[in-house]
């Protein structure tokens, strides 16, 4: 079932480990969106690609939101992730499959990879 609201330690609501759980355990997409709902939702969806199985299984299961994406960008992190099909791999696989795909690469976050893709 859906988590629709956002994390919170007040009785009744989801709580930020299962919010947690949701991201890194659960081998399926998770969508955040913020409190107040943007204009548009889901036109640029940022993949940050680390090479791994669970991460290509995800891009896998996301295809349906990827296919109403009007730009999908794909991360990597330099000197970052495990060994397997490069970020440029995926998004030919995208673009092989109609879907607007391009690969960027930024410096090694050094821990910090939710501020690097923000």
């Amino acid at each position: 079932m859906p988590c629709r609201r956002r994390p919170s330690d007040e009785p009744n609501e989801p709580r930020p480990p299962t919010v947690e759980a949701a991201l890194f355990e659960s081998g399926r997409p998770v969508l955040l969106v913020p409190p107040t709902p943007p204009a548009t939702l889901g036109t640029t969806v940022v993949i940050a690609w680390n090479r791994s199985t669970e991460t290509a299984r995800t891009v896998a299961l996301a295809m349906p939101l990827l296919a109403r994406a009007q730009r999908i960008v794909v991360i990597d992190f330099e000197d970052r992730g495990v060994s397997g099909p490069s970020p440029q791999d995926l998004s030919r696989t995208l673009a092989h499959n109609g879907l607007p795909a391009e690969t960027r690469t930024v410096p090694n976050p050094h821990g910090h990879a939710g501020e690097a893709i923000l």
